[in-house]
């Protein structure tokens, strides 16, 4: 248990929302991170044309991957920013967005490579 002391200089930011149970969520936080880019993966255009086996295979490869390279990127930027919660947090949340963004027009991009060699066919 933190002491009144640790709490003051903790800052803003620096709270639990989920006290006794932080890391069953975070858990499922992960979970329901990794299923989702996995299914937005696994559901793609350029994947339709393959086994279920590979698509599956290459689908759980690219969310963990996305996630944990995400998580990666964060923890390696963090020393190069400033110590203050409020600019940490906004880089976080834009990244995050960025990271999303570009990910989905590369996968659009990559779609439309797929859709332009049938139609040479």
């Amino acid at each position: 248990m933190e002491s009144s002391n640790e709490l003051q200089h903790c800052g803003p930011f620096c709270f639990s929302l989920f006290a006794p149970s932080d890391l069953i969520v975070s858990n499922c936080l992960w979970f329901n991170a990794h299923l989702g880019i996995g299914l937005y993966l696994y559901s793609r255009q350029h994947m339709k044309n393959t086994s279920s086996y590979r698509r599956i295979m290459y689908s759980v490869f690219g969310a963990v991957m996305f996630n944990f390279g995400s998580v990666l990127f964060w923890a390696t930027t963090k020393a190069l920013l400033l110590k203050n919660e409020m600019i940490r947090s906004l880089f976080g949340l834009g990244s995050g967005l960025a990271l999303l963004y570009i990910g989905r027009e590369y996968l659009d991009f990559i779609d439309g490579q797929t859709q332009d060699l049938k139609e040479l066919d």
